[in-house]
C-alpha cells in the first residue's frame, strides 16, 4: 500500500512455551534460554498446580506444564495434580533431551533476571481464593501479563481482584480467543484488560477495529 495508508505494526517475538526443537523441550529452563538468545521479547508459559504437599503454603507447587498429565513430554504418567513437586523434580525427565519440568517461581527468576516479560495462562479453572492469593504474591514483581479463554476467566478475576486491591503492583490481562462463533467485542475485551490473543489468524478489519480501541492484538 501507499506508505502514506499503511497500517504501522509493532513486531514482538513471543517465545510459545519457550523454543520448541528437535533438541530443545518446550516448558523447560533451556527452552527460555534458548528464546532469549535469539532475542524473543515475551516468554508464554502454562501454569498447573502439583497435589498438596509439603510445601511451605501447603497448597501443592505452581509449574510451567501446558498437559494435564505428564504423558506427553515426560517420562512420568498422571495427572500433574496427583503428583507432589518433590516427585516430579526428582523423577520426571522430558523425552526431549531429558531435562527437569520447573516452577512458576523459578521462571519468573529467569525472567527478571534477563528482563523480560511473561505472558502467563492459568491452565485450572475454578482456583480457590488461596491459590489466587499463591499466584498473586508470586507474580506481582514481575511484568506479567496473565490470559485467559473465556471458559477460565473465574481463575483470572480472582487474581485480578487482588491485583486491583494492591495499590503498589499491577499486571495486564489479556482474552483468548479463536474467533470461533465470531470475535469478541471491544466491551468484551475491555472487560478483562487491554489485550487480545487470537489463535491462528484474525481478519484484519477486526484487527482494526481492536487496535482503533486501543487493544493490544497478539
Amino acid at each position: 500500500a501507499n506508505t502514506a495508508h499503511a497500517d504501522s505494526m509493532e513486531e514482538l517475538s513471543v517465545a510459545h512455551r519457550g523454543a520448541t526443537t528437535s533438541q530443545l523441550a518446550e516448558g523447560t529452563l533451556p527452552a527460555y534460554q534458548y528464546a532469549v538468545k535469539n532475542h524473543a521479547d515475551i516468554l508464554d508459559a502454562d501454569v498447573r498446580w502439583t497435589k498438596d504437599g509439603s510445601d511451605a503454603d501447603k497448597l501443592g507447587t505452581m509449574v510451567i506444564l501446558h498437559d494435564a498429565t505428564l504423558d506427553r513430554i515426560t517420562n512420568c504418567a498422571g495427572e500433574v495434580s496427583s503428583w507432589l513437586w518433590s516427585a516430579i523434580r526428582d523423577r520426571c525427565r522430558t523425552d526431549v533431551a531429558g531435562e527437569r519440568l520447573i516452577r512458576l517461581a523459578d521462571l519468573l527468576k529467569y525472567g527478571n533476571s534477563v528482563g523480560r516479560s511473561l505472558a502467563l495462562e492459568i491452565k485450572v479453572s475454578p482456583i480457590t481464593d488461596a491459590q489466587a492469593k499463591q499466584f498473586w504474591d508470586a507474580i506481582k514483581n514481575s511484568k506479567v501479563q496473565l490470559e485467559a479463554t473465556s471458559a477460565r476467566l473465574a481463575a483470572l478475576n480472582k487474581i485480578k481482584k487482588l491485583d486491583d486491591a494492591d495499590p503498589n503492583h499491577k499486571i495486564s490481562y489479556a482474552l483468548i480467543t479463536s474467533g470461533a462463533g465470531g470475535w469478541p467485542s471491544v466491551s468484551t475485551i475491555k472487560e478483562i484488560g487491554t489485550a487480545v490473543h487470537a489463535k491462528l489468524t484474525i481478519p484484519a478489519a477486526v484487527v482494526r477495529s481492536y487496535r482503533q480501541a486501543n487493544i493490544k492484538v497478539f
